[in-house]
């Protein structure tokens, strides 16, 4: 008998050595929801302490679902506007450097019940209040037989952002009766299903892709023979069918659909027939009833150059007072997608440092040049950040700096970081204005990302490219060691901030050093800095990231001179010893680095 137990004794040890062997995280959320509604948290969640959960250091009580990978967990009807931070109770085994934010938003809905009973016209208002970001909701007539809404019995649409920031529709009534129309947020409302507590990125890799010949590019900037048109994420049956009818309508073969569950889209691309103009099938695409919007497949280039012939010198980080920062100040566990070509995960300067890559232009992933430099930048400055480096542009040759993007691909790359909770987006690339690609950044903004890019080397007579020209995007623009603007920078009141971006050395696939100059360079150093600044704090909210970076950027000029340098030179010890909790982080700020214009190297 005494031996049946000790045998028992072992086994319960056993079992519960393995639960504990795991400790809890956190690693995501639903990005945003309504007061009263819920969220889900994901991570790992051994025993019972997905019950321990707290939001805002406040425990919210029982969760309203759990699994060892997610929590479901009620907001109060209560709780304001803005952003709030879910955090696992120390006791339970939670780090206490680990939390998730979720943006916390308010619906306001008006409609003329009077009017309706009247049997008259009216128009139902839907108010977000919380961001001023463009928002995507789900508008539902639960009761069709008495109220018709303008739209469809199902639907998603934007809200117009601003102060306002509402969405209305007209409504009729059919019959008196009590109607019910509901209004929630098209958001994915689970991540978790996208093992996003597994550190990858969130959505499931698109299917592999037959190798296409080099498609012909229109001299006006897109593909001359693509249409995207957008419809909402709906089952992939469902999209399936609407894109078939679009294909069978217009005349236009079907390429494919892919799921853009990060804003809440079906993209499908449509093949014109040789001969035919691109922008009179967008025009018939875009009457189509079933979609949202349609649009080119738009190109964009990357933004670096190959070096001027300057003498090159790290001279980057000291510069802008990275060196001053406390060895703790690293970045550590900050998400960071770097959209571009694909970066060298077997670089020494990069080894270790990308938590995830993957590719969304339909080829094998492959490390090219720009993609590494850019990704080594932030690894330089931020050495514990967690880059996620994403292929959506390819260089023109295997050996060539320049690379280019198509609408489609930045599509998938920028939802693919939505989905995986990236923190700062990086976009060290230009060209035209894309309504679809605007919506996803204005997305990921809003539940959020702070987005990055390069502000464009076309030269002062340049207009300024998309996505910099964007004014909720920090445009930053090059500088060199003598704080000189960078000869072929664009400018123009959209830039924002000036970062060093002329002569930087950084790394190349193969283990190699290349020495590059652009605005690709300089818009990477402002995001390892924005990775700092939210490690340091991390309930940041990212709406206070570009006005703190602004207030603490060191003047390069007069004010005449804002559309060269925008606010000034970015400065990490000023904007992170301007934080709460980073008083004490910067060794101070010293006076030879703001009197000197080139520091000793």
């Amino acid at each position: 008998m005494l031996g049946r137990l000790l045998a028992l004794a072992l086994v319960l040890a056993a079992a519960q050595s393995s639960q504990v062997g795991e400790r809890p995280r956190l690693a995501g959320c639903t990005p945003r929801a309504f007061a009263g509604k819920s969220i889900c948290v994901c991570g790992a969640f051994p025993g019972s302490s997905g019950e321990r959960l707290l939001l805002d250091g406040r425990p919210l009580g029982p969760p309203a679902g759990a699994s060892a990978h997610s929590v479901t967990l009620v907001l109060p009807d209560t709780l304001s506007p803005g952003m709030h931070v879910v955090t696992g109770a120390p006791e339970a085994g939670f780090s206490a450097s680990e939390s998730v934010v979720v943006l916390v938003l308010g619906l306001v809905a008006e409609i003329d019940a009077t009017a309706l009973v009247r049997s008259q016209r009216t128009r139902a208002r839907f108010a977000v209040v919380g961001t001023t970001s463009r928002v995507s909701l789900r508008i539902v007539n639960r009761t069709p037989e008495v109220v018709a809404v303008e739209g469809g019995v199902d639907q998603i649409v934007l809200t117009a952002g601003g102060t306002a920031n509402a969405v209305t529709r007209s409504v009729r009534a059919r019959s008196r009766g009590d109607f019910q129309i509901d209004a929630n947020l098209a958001d994915d409302p689970c991540p978790c299903g996208r093992a996003a507590e597994a550190g990858r990125l969130g959505a499931a890799p698109a299917p592999p892709q037959p190798p296409q010949p080099p498609a012909a590019i229109d001299p006006r900037g897109f593909l001359a023979a693509r249409v995207l048109a957008a419809i909402p994420l709906a089952a992939p049956g469902a999209m399936t069918a609407t894109a078939q009818a679009l294909s069978a309508r217009h005349g236009l073969a079907l390429a494919g659909v892919t799921p853009l569950g990060g804003v809440g889209y079906g993209l499908v691309v449509l093949l014109v027939p040789a001969g035919s103009d691109v922008l009179a099938s967008v025009a018939a695409v875009s009457a189509s009833p079933e979609i949202l919007f349609a649009e080119p497949d738009y190109l964009y280039d990357t933004t670096v150059m190959q070096d001027t012939g300057g003498l090159a010198l790290k001279y980057g980080p000291k510069l802008i007072g990275v060196t001053e920062l406390a060895p703790s100040v690293t970045g550590r566990d900050v998400k960071v997608a770097v959209i571009d070509t694909g970066a060298d995960a077997d670089h020494p300067a990069l080894r270790g440092r990308l938590v995830d890559k993957a590719d969304v232009t339909g080829t094998k992933y492959q490390p090219g040049i720009h993609g590494t430099f850019v990704a080594g930048i932030i690894a330089d400055l931020a050495p514990r950040a967690a880059i996620l480096a994403i292929q959506a542009c390819l260089p023109h040759s295997p050996e060539a700096v320049a690379a280019r993007c198509s609408a489609a691909t930045l599509a998938q790359a920028l939802d693919r970081a939505i989905l995986a909770r990236a923190r700062i987006i990086n976009l060290s690339l230009g060209g035209p204005h894309s309504l679809l690609l605007q919506r996803l950044i204005e997305h990921a903004i809003g539940t959020g990302a702070v987005v990055v890019a390069a502000a464009g080397n076309g030269g002062p007579g340049a207009s300024p490219p998309f996505p910099a020209a964007l004014e909720s995007v920090i445009a930053v623009t090059a500088v060199d060691a003598a704080q000189a603007i960078f000869a072929h920078a664009t400018r123009g009141r959209f830039v924002d901030l000036a970062a060093p971006g002329v002569d930087i050395v950084g790394p190349g696939p193969g283990g190699t050093l290349v020495v590059l100059s652009g605005t690709s360079a300089a818009a990477p150093h402002v995001s390892a800095v924005v990775a700092l600044m939210l490690q340091v704090e991390r309930s940041l909210p990212a709406s206070e990231v570009q006005p703190r970076l602004e207030r603490s950027a060191r003047a390069l000029g007069p004010p005449e001179r804002a559309e060269d340098f925008g606010h000034g030179l970015v400065d990490a010890c000023r904007a992170i010893q301007a934080l709460p909790a980073g008083a004490r982080l910067c060794s101070g700020l010293s006076r030879e680095r703001l009197t000197q214009k080139t520091p000793p190297m």
